[in-house]
């Protein structure tokens, strides 16, 4: 998975992260470790992204792949306050965003 920052373009990452895994399971990547009583991230980049807004490229060797895209929201510095969570559409990369 890359990530980037809000404007920038998709050809300097400012975090990666990559985990193999196996067919029939799942692993949550995010953007930094939040609290286990939120969720369990199995995977984060380094540095882990702590303030800005962006995005995430997820890629995979192949075609056969499942992604759910959840945001979390908190409001204090140990992000134990849980403000909301959204599942967020996914768009194929390239494909463009057709609309709900």
């Amino acid at each position: 998975m890359s990530w980037f920052k809000g404007f920038s373009a998709n050809t300097s990452p400012v975090g990666v992260s990559a985990m193999a895994i196996p067919p029939d399971y799942t692993a949550d990547f995010g953007s930094r470790n939040l609290p286990g009583e939120l969720t369990v991230v199995n995977s984060v980049p380094n540095p882990e992204l702590v303030f800005d807004e962006g995005r995430a490229i997820v890629s995979s060797m192949w075609p056969e792949i499942g992604v759910s895209a959840r945001v979390c929201y908190t409001s204090d510095d140990n992000d134990l306050d849980l403000l909301a969570i959204t599942d967020s559409k996914v768009v194929k990369f390239g494909r463009g965003n057709r609309g709900d």
